[in-house]
């Protein structure tokens, strides 16, 4: 199953090259079921304490993609 995540497709959006990417990227985010993200960055602060993610250079934002992931 596919599903959106906002910050992966703020990524997405802050790498496009032009108008056309940007249309596509933007179809793709309305027309696929999204994580519920309310309690994500929470979730995302336990799991970077957790295992010390930031002592090993793992930034929060990433440590959002995993959490989501799990």
């Amino acid at each position: 199953m596919v599903v959106g995540l906002r910050g992966v497709f703020g990524e997405l959006l802050q790498g496009m090259k032009n108008e056309d990417e940007e249309k596509i990227i933007i179809e793709f985010w309305r027309n696929i079921p999204k994580v519920n993200e309310e309690y994500l960055f929470i979730e995302a602060g336990k799991l970077s304490s957790r295992y010390k993610l930031m002592a090993r250079g793992v930034g929060l934002i990433d440590c959002y993609f995993v959490a989501a992931a799990k």
